[in-house]
Protein backbone atom coordinates (compact mmCIF):
# COMPACT_ATOMS: atom_id res chain seq x y z
CA UNK A 1 0.00 0.00 0.00
CA UNK A 2 1.21 3.52 -0.69
CA UNK A 3 0.83 4.73 2.90
CA UNK A 4 3.59 4.33 5.45
CA UNK A 5 1.24 2.85 8.07
CA UNK A 6 -0.79 0.68 5.65
CA UNK A 7 -3.88 2.39 7.04
CA UNK A 8 -6.20 5.14 5.83
CA UNK A 9 -8.55 7.18 7.99
CA UNK A 10 -12.15 6.25 7.25
CA UNK A 11 -13.15 9.89 6.85
CA UNK A 12 -10.59 10.23 4.02
CA UNK A 13 -11.88 7.08 2.34
CA UNK A 14 -15.48 8.16 2.82
CA UNK A 15 -15.12 11.20 0.53
CA UNK A 16 -13.34 9.10 -2.12
CA UNK A 17 -15.67 6.09 -2.02
CA UNK A 18 -17.72 7.08 -5.07
CA UNK A 19 -14.63 7.97 -7.10
CA UNK A 20 -13.00 4.64 -6.18
CA UNK A 21 -16.17 2.64 -6.79
CA UNK A 22 -16.44 1.50 -3.18
CA UNK A 23 -19.81 0.64 -1.63
CA UNK A 24 -21.66 3.30 0.35
CA UNK A 25 -21.43 1.16 3.46
CA UNK A 26 -17.69 0.53 3.27
CA UNK A 27 -17.37 0.27 7.05
CA UNK A 28 -20.05 -2.44 7.17
CA UNK A 29 -19.12 -4.50 4.13
CA UNK A 30 -15.40 -4.40 3.40
CA UNK A 31 -14.00 -5.79 6.65
CA UNK A 32 -16.62 -8.57 7.07
CA UNK A 33 -16.12 -9.68 3.45
CA UNK A 34 -12.31 -9.65 3.70
CA UNK A 35 -11.42 -10.26 7.36
CA UNK A 36 -7.95 -11.63 6.53
CA UNK A 37 -7.07 -8.55 4.49
CA UNK A 38 -8.62 -5.56 6.31
CA UNK A 39 -9.27 -4.56 9.89
CA UNK A 40 -10.36 -1.44 11.72
CA UNK A 41 -7.75 0.39 13.71
CA UNK A 42 -8.42 2.92 16.46
CA UNK A 43 -5.74 5.58 16.23
CA UNK A 44 -4.57 7.61 19.24
CA UNK A 45 -6.30 10.75 17.96
CA UNK A 46 -9.68 8.92 18.13
CA UNK A 47 -9.81 8.47 14.36
CA UNK A 48 -10.89 5.11 13.02
CA UNK A 49 -8.74 3.84 10.15
CA UNK A 50 -8.97 0.97 7.73
CA UNK A 51 -5.77 -1.07 7.95
CA UNK A 52 -4.41 -3.44 5.37
CA UNK A 53 -3.21 -6.55 7.21
CA UNK A 54 -2.13 -8.70 4.28
CA UNK A 55 -0.67 -7.44 1.01
CA UNK A 56 0.35 -9.99 -1.62
CA UNK A 57 3.65 -9.12 -3.30
CA UNK A 58 2.19 -9.70 -6.76
CA UNK A 59 -0.05 -6.65 -6.23
CA UNK A 60 2.82 -4.24 -5.58
CA UNK A 61 2.89 -2.93 -9.14
CA UNK A 62 1.70 0.51 -10.14
CA UNK A 63 -0.53 1.26 -13.12
CA UNK A 64 2.52 2.66 -14.93
CA UNK A 65 4.42 -0.58 -14.40
CA UNK A 66 1.44 -2.68 -15.57
CA UNK A 67 0.96 -0.60 -18.71
CA UNK A 68 4.65 -0.95 -19.65
CA UNK A 69 5.07 -4.58 -18.63
CA UNK A 70 5.04 -6.21 -22.05
CA UNK A 71 7.40 -3.84 -23.85
CA UNK A 72 11.15 -4.00 -24.22
CA UNK A 73 11.45 -0.71 -22.34
CA UNK A 74 10.00 -2.40 -19.24
CA UNK A 75 12.52 -5.23 -19.51
CA UNK A 76 15.31 -2.63 -19.52
CA UNK A 77 13.68 -0.95 -16.52
CA UNK A 78 13.57 -4.22 -14.56
CA UNK A 79 17.28 -4.71 -15.25
CA UNK A 80 17.96 -1.16 -14.00
CA UNK A 81 19.04 0.11 -17.41
CA UNK A 82 16.34 2.76 -17.88
CA UNK A 83 13.65 4.73 -16.09
CA UNK A 84 9.92 4.45 -16.67
CA UNK A 85 8.46 7.58 -18.20
CA UNK A 86 4.99 8.93 -17.56
CA UNK A 87 2.83 9.24 -20.67
CA UNK A 88 2.66 12.91 -21.65
CA UNK A 89 0.51 14.80 -24.15
CA UNK A 90 0.59 18.56 -24.51
CA UNK A 91 -1.73 21.17 -25.85
CA UNK A 92 -0.62 22.81 -29.07
CA UNK A 93 2.30 25.14 -28.39
CA UNK A 94 2.91 24.18 -24.77
CA UNK A 95 5.25 21.27 -25.42
CA UNK A 96 7.22 23.28 -27.94
CA UNK A 97 8.72 25.52 -25.26
CA UNK A 98 12.36 24.52 -25.03
CA UNK A 99 12.74 25.04 -21.29
CA UNK A 100 9.66 22.97 -20.50
CA UNK A 101 10.69 20.21 -22.86
CA UNK A 102 14.25 20.10 -21.46
CA UNK A 103 13.00 19.97 -17.88
CA UNK A 104 10.54 17.18 -18.71
CA UNK A 105 13.18 15.13 -20.48
CA UNK A 106 15.39 15.31 -17.39
CA UNK A 107 12.42 14.53 -15.14
CA UNK A 108 11.48 11.47 -17.20
CA UNK A 109 15.06 10.15 -16.93
CA UNK A 110 14.89 10.04 -13.13
CA UNK A 111 14.62 6.52 -11.72
CA UNK A 112 11.12 5.26 -11.05
CA UNK A 113 10.65 3.94 -7.53
CA UNK A 114 7.74 1.68 -6.80
CA UNK A 115 5.03 3.56 -4.97
CA UNK A 116 4.31 0.57 -2.78
CA UNK A 117 7.61 0.67 -0.94
CA UNK A 118 8.66 2.89 1.95
CA UNK A 119 9.48 6.45 0.87
CA UNK A 120 10.50 7.82 4.25
CA UNK A 121 14.20 7.69 3.38
CA UNK A 122 13.84 9.90 0.28
CA UNK A 123 14.75 13.53 0.91
CA UNK A 124 11.51 15.59 0.75
CA UNK A 125 13.04 18.31 -1.47
CA UNK A 126 14.73 16.00 -3.95
CA UNK A 127 13.84 15.44 -7.59
CA UNK A 128 13.30 11.78 -6.75
CA UNK A 129 10.57 12.70 -4.25
CA UNK A 130 9.00 14.94 -6.87
CA UNK A 131 8.82 12.01 -9.27
CA UNK A 132 7.36 9.84 -6.51
CA UNK A 133 4.65 12.44 -5.85
CA UNK A 134 3.74 12.48 -9.54
CA UNK A 135 3.67 8.67 -9.43
CA UNK A 136 1.39 8.62 -6.38
CA UNK A 137 -1.04 11.04 -8.01
CA UNK A 138 -0.90 9.04 -11.25
CA UNK A 139 -1.65 5.85 -9.33
CA UNK A 140 -4.50 7.38 -7.32
CA UNK A 141 -6.14 8.75 -10.44
CA UNK A 142 -5.73 5.41 -12.20
CA UNK A 143 -7.63 3.78 -9.32
CA UNK A 144 -10.62 6.11 -9.69
CA UNK A 145 -13.47 5.17 -11.99
CA UNK A 146 -13.41 8.33 -14.11
CA UNK A 147 -9.66 9.01 -13.74
CA UNK A 148 -10.32 12.22 -11.84
CA UNK A 149 -11.25 13.46 -8.38
CA UNK A 150 -11.37 16.71 -6.44
CA UNK A 151 -8.18 18.17 -4.97
CA UNK A 152 -9.84 18.58 -1.58
CA UNK A 153 -10.44 14.83 -1.42
CA UNK A 154 -6.71 14.19 -1.79
CA UNK A 155 -5.71 16.73 0.85
CA UNK A 156 -6.93 14.38 3.57
CA UNK A 157 -4.38 11.82 2.40
CA UNK A 158 -1.31 14.08 2.33
CA UNK A 159 0.26 12.90 5.56
CA UNK A 160 -0.42 9.22 4.99
CA UNK A 161 0.85 9.25 1.40
CA UNK A 162 3.90 11.39 2.25
CA UNK A 163 2.84 14.16 -0.14
CA UNK A 164 3.91 17.82 0.13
Amino acid sequence: MMTHSRALPLHSLHVLKWDLGLPGTIHQTLVPQYPNTFQFLNCPNSVVSLKLTRWPEELTFSALQWSNEGGTHYQEFKRGQSALAFPMKFLWGYGAQKKVRAWLEEFQKLPYLSLYFDSSKIHPNSDLMEKRVVGVLHELLSLTLHKKTKRNYLRGLRDELNLP
